[in-house]
């Protein structure tokens, strides 16, 4: 069994340690994408909710009216701030998890190289070897004694 040959299980594990890797990183960037996405509605939702209530026909509340709109803002408002935490945790966790992925991305590459490097090495050493005994055949056949005619 050749040295590249025996090379082959390493190779495997790294392949398939550089796949998972990357489904963790796929699975990473969904979930702050995700986050992302609430977090917008929750902004766009706050809008939305502000502009509503401060249109002509609503100008007048009264007293508990007001603190109602005023708590439920400031609930919301928590609520965004909670979700902006969330997205930066997911956006730290997909930081993370990147360099994870290449880290075994770049140990993959590098035993490709150390195999591919191998391959070359013993296919050169084949065809020193095939030389060399086409030279040994050619040297034997010119070393022949000639038949006269």
């Amino acid at each position: 069994m050749t040295r590249s040959e025996r090379m082959k299980p390493i190779q495997d594990i790294a392949e398939s340690r550089e796949l998972d890797a990357a489904r963790r990183l796929r699975e990473a960037q969904r979930i702050y994408a995700k986050q992302q996405e609430y977090l917008e509605a929750l902004r766009h939702y706050r809008k939305t909710y502000a502009e509503e209530t401060n249109q002509p026909d609503t100008n007048v509340m009264d007293a508990r009216k007001l603190r109602n709109y005023r708590a439920f803002l400031s609930h919301l408002n928590d609520s965004i701030l909670r979700q902006e935490a969330a997205v930066d945790s997911a956006r730290s966790r997909c930081d993370q998890v990147r360099q994870g992925w290449v880290a075994e991305h770049q140990r993959h590459r590098a035993l490709d190289k150390v195999v591919d490097r191998l391959r070359d090495q013993e296919r050169a050493a084949a065809n020193r070897k095939e030389q060399r005994e086409s030279d040994e055949c050619a040297l034997r056949l010119l070393s022949r004694p000639q038949p006269r005619s």
